[in-house]
């Protein structure tokens, strides 16, 4: 099943707190509570620790507690501080599947005003094998001083060529 009507689901990641889940949270008199937060998106591990006041018992110590927050398939790429008006730029992107299972993906760099793609072109389709990463280079000229937005999206690719993936792409959005 592919959904012919996707919504979108793409999320930038842009929560990167160095510390959180600073809260005094009362417990009641069962001594247990359940907080639900959302995980700032570091691909991390973070280690909490827990103290708690009791008229009755004093204080405790919990012992530490890890959660790691992961990705199992991103992109990443970096963009130096400046370039030059004219200059050619070579943008590499670097596409990670940490997946159990080759996935197919078309990764695709919108248009950008004021820059000029001298790549062959602006959409790539790769299979990328499990637990592999695969790099991608665009090569970009700055028509224009100022700054500009540079956005790359990676998606299943649906129409891959090859056998790629599970057997069956169940659904996407």
């Amino acid at each position: 099943y592919v959904d012919q009507n996707p919504a979108q689901t793409a999320t930038l990641r842009s929560y990167f707190p160095e510390t959180w889940l600073w809260e005094l949270v009362p417990t009641g008199k069962e001594g247990k509570v359940t907080i639900e937060r959302t995980l700032p998106h570091t691909i991390t591990d973070w280690v909490g620790y827990t103290t708690c006041i009791s008229p009755v018992h004093g204080l405790g110590i919990a012992p530490p507690t890890t959660i790691t927050a992961f990705q199992l398939f991103f992109l990443d790429y970096s963009l130096p501080y400046s370039i030059k008006r004219g200059e050619i730029m070579r943008f590499k992107v670097s596409l990670f599947n940490y997946m159990h299972h080759s996935l197919p993906v078309k990764i695709k760099m919108e248009e950008v005003e004021g820059i000029d793609l001298h790549s062959s072109n602006s959409i790539a389709s790769f299979c990328v094998k499990p637990r592999d990463s695969i790099v991608y280079q665009y090569i970009l000229k700055p028509r224009v001083i100022g700054e500009v937005n540079v956005t790359v999206a990676a998606f299943i690719d649906t129409d891959f060529p090859e056998p790629c993936g599970p057997e069956t792409v169940v659904f996407t959005r």
